[in-house]
């Protein structure tokens, strides 16, 4: 057998195999206990993909005949002929005299937990207390930003939007560390691990309030800046955004819209409020949203008697949230208590988007048609909609409609469909 052959032969062998005889480690399709290093799933992420091995803590890797090296003492020539007698019962040139055993060689990185932060409105209040005194709309490229998305200075200062520039930072990080001790600021997650503040290209700053105090901050980047996630959140449980007022709003009030972001429950009462005074949004802070959260809401509506809204993004994980959702406990406990629900799409891919084209064009949002259906006809409505050419219908479940028996479950209920023109028409069903 030529020698190079052999090589090859070795390097084909079940690696796994080898890995679990030398050093009683299975490894799977999921990563598992390094063998080198000896760290674990979470510090070491050992895993074998074509035969060969890496570790992400140790940042080892290599074929069958590297490992072996690296567990052993023996050569190159010595490792081959090693795995060639032992695993492939090819003794010709080499065998060896005694077992070797297994020992790691290096030592996994040691990851510290990260300590659990927490919401601190004394730390999150004095901290926009320092931004909002520096802050300025001249020359500002993050104010200018939040222009651009339809937030002036007025709209700014309401929804408690707030910013700085980069040559604030070290003012800002000197008068928090006047006031608080540095473990306080990490704690309260204002401050990273490193003891420095956090917010350094998350300038534009998001206020999430209960009653009058900061509870939470959302940050985000400027679009030329975004490295990663474009989103930063600061210490404590995520709460939601423009619900601290809730108790307070007016009795009118008819409509609560769910959203996804801080931004689209801004654009959704601009584009709506300035002219129906009885619709409030609320943001639940991204698609994986807790439903705790939203069942306070929910009860918070039929407590009060407002009609809960789902106004998700027009995109892939605005479906997947949708879908979620409409699977959920939540909403089987929602069809029980005969709660009515529907949701709203955006024009465009979400709502903050469509104020912009609002803007632009100084044209009037007329997305959301209803129109009264009497329940006794509603069979003569469905033949209705399905004379319609290019239309996409769903009910409440957001499925596509085939019958509207549904309908005699609830008092009061809705379905929706999307004409050829890409309107959403809200039908209502009393």
């Amino acid at each position: 057998m030529e020698y190079s052959q052999k090589i090859e032969l070795v390097k084909d062998y079940e690696i796994r195999n080898i890995i679990l005889t030398e050093s009683n480690i299975e490894v799977l399709n999921k990563n598992t206990i390094c063998p080198l290093c000896g760290g674990g799933v979470k510090t070491g992420c050992f895993g074998v993909s074509k035969n060969k091995f890496k570790c992400f803590s140790c940042g080892e890797s290599g074929t069958t005949i590297d490992f072996i090296m690296k567990i052993t003492n023996l050569d190159f020539n010595e490792t081959v002929n090693y795995i060639a007698s032992k695993y492939l019962n090819i003794v010709d040139e080499f065998k060896p005299a005694k077992k070797i055993e297994y020992k790691p060689i290096k030592k996994a990185k040691k990851v510290e937990p990260q300590a659990e932060t927490i919401n601190d409105k004394e730390v999150n209040n004095y901290f926009i207390s320092i931004v909002k005194s520096l802050q300025t709309t001249e020359n500002s490229k993050e104010y200018d930003y939040l222009l651009s998305r339809g937030f002036d200075e007025v709209v700014c200062s309401e929804y408690g939007l707030n910013w700085f520039s980069i040559e604030s930072y070290k003012e800002i990080s000197t008068q928090l560390e006047k006031q608080f001790s540095i473990e306080k600021l990490v704690k309260a997650g204002v401050y990273s691990a490193k003891n420095k503040l956090r917010f350094f290209k998350h300038r534009i700053l998001i206020s999430y309030k209960h009653k009058a105090d900061i509870q939470h901050l959302q940050a985000r980047s400027l679009p030329a800046e975004t490295n990663g996630s474009k989103y930063l959140f600061s210490g404590g449980k995520t709460t939601v955004f423009n619900a601290h007022n809730l108790n307070e709003i007016s009795k009118e009030t008819t409509k609560l819209i769910f959203t996804e972001g801080a931004f689209d429950s801004i654009a959704i009462e601009l584009l709506h409020k300035r002219e129906n005074e009885n619709i409030k949004a609320v943001a639940l802070g991204s698609v994986t949203f807790k439903p705790k959260t939203l069942k306070y809401l929910i009860d918070f509506c039929k407590e009060n008697k407002i009609q809960p809204v789902f106004g998700f993004d027009n995109d892939k994980a605005g479906a997947v949230a949708t879908e979620k959702l409409l699977s959920s406990e939540l909403m089987q406990e929602m069809r029980n208590k005969k709660i009515s629900f529907f949701s709203l799409l955006p024009v465009s891919k979400d709502f903050n988007n469509d104020l912009i084209n609002t803007i632009k064009t100084g044209a009037i949002n007329d997305n959301n048609n209803f129109y009264n259906i009497d329940t006794e006809i509603y069979l003569s409505c469905l033949e209705w909609l399905k004379s319609l050419k290019n239309y996409t219908c769903y009910n409440v479940d957001n499925y596509h409609l085939e019958s509207l028996n549904f309908i005699s479950e609830f008092d009061n209920c809705k379905f929706r469909f999307i004409d050829n023109n890409k309107r959403i028409i809200t039908l209502n069903i009393n």
